[in-house]
C-alpha cells in the first residue's frame, strides 16, 4: 500500500506545478537539456528562452520530492575531445568539492557503459526522480544547478575513468 501512496504523492506534487514549471520540466527532458547543460558549463550566453525555462525549471525541481538514497546513482559522461576531458578532470580531484553549473542526470544504473567517465554518486539528498513524469526506463534523477560533490576517489578501470562522488550541502 505504501507503494501507491508513494505514488499518490507524488501526483498531487506534480499537478501542483504551474503550466510553465511543468513545460521547464517537459523542456528539459526533451533535447533542450544538452543544449542549456552545454552552455552553463561553459559559461556561455543564455537566451531568453534559455533564462525562462531555467527560471521555469528550477522552480519546479524545488517543489517535486527529493530522492534521498543510500544506493548509488550513476552518471555516465562521454568526451569526444582530449582538452574537455582533461579541463573536467581538473576541476574533479579527488579531495576536491566540484560545484556543477549545469543540472546533472543521473540514473539508478549505468545510463551508458560505454562513456569513457563514469561517476558515481553516494549519499545523495536533493535529486529529483523523473522517471515518474518522463521516460520510466532511464530511471533518471536530475539535480539542480550549482550541485556541490565531493570527490572521494578516482581509477580508471579498463579504458573508463571512474570517479566516486558525495553530494553535499
Amino acid at each position: 500500500m505504501s507503494g501507491r501512496n508513494n505514488m499518490a504523492n507524488r501526483l498531487v506534487m506534480v499537478t501542483s506545478l504551474t503550466a510553465a514549471e511543468k513545460q521547464g520540466l517537459t523542456n528539459y527532458l526533451l533535447s533542450w537539456s544538452y543544449k542549456v547543460n552545454d552552455k552553463l558549463r561553459r559559461g556561455l550566453e543564455l537566451s531568453d528562452y534559455d533564462k525562462t525555462n531555467i527560471a521555469n525549471l528550477d522552480s519546479a525541481l524545488s517543489k517535486l520530492p527529493k530522492c534521498q538514497s543510500d544506493k548509488p546513482l550513476q552518471c555516465s559522461l562521454s568526451f569526444w575531445n582530449k582538452d574537455d576531458l582533461v579541463d573536467f578532470l581538473k576541476k574533479w580531484k579527488p579531495g576536491e568539492v566540484a560545484v556543477e553549473p549545469s543540472y546533472t542526470s543521473t540514473s539508478k544504473g549505468i545510463y551508458n557503459n560505454n562513456d569513457n567517465v563514469q561517476i558515481i554518486i553516494n549519499n545523495s539528498q536533493n535529486g529529483v526522480v523523473l522517471s515518474d513524469y518522463g521516460l520510466a526506463e532511464e530511471k533518471e534523477v536530475l539535480f539542480g544547478r550549482n550541485t556541490k560533490f565531493k570527490i572521494l576517489k578516482g581509477y580508471t578501470k579498463g579504458e573508463q575513468i571512474i570517479l566516486e562522488v558525495e553530494e553535499i550541502d
